[in-house]
């Protein structure tokens, strides 16, 4: 084995590109945190469908429709759902990290 070599691999604070490589053992700065596992895209269509059931609803009352508004109910129910359990599951992450 070569001295300054692991296995054949050299024993240096750059990678591959000649960058330092500073590992994944920094901490994250606040800005750059992945604790959430639900997107941004992901929370706005589940808010889309909320809103959508609110108007289905709204319009389900207003013209006497009984399936419209019982359809409305249904969407928003869905959509707190998983928002609840988006919540629970932020729970749980940070009980872990405690």
């Amino acid at each position: 084995m070569v001295p300054g070599t692991i296995q054949g691999a050299p024993v240096s604070p750059t990678n591959s590109r000649g960058r330092i490589d500073r590992g994944t053992d920094r901490p994250r700065m606040p800005h750059q945190r992945r604790e959430s596992s639900m997107s941004f895209t992901d929370k706005a269509k589940n808010k889309a469908q909320e809103l959508s059931g609110v108007a289905k609803e709204r319009i389900g009352d207003a013209t006497d429709n009984e399936r419209l508004r019982a359809e409305g109910a249904t969407e928003q129910s869905t959509a707190r759902a998983r928002r609840s359990g988006e919540q629970a599951g932020r729970d749980v992450k940070d009980a872990f990290n405690k």
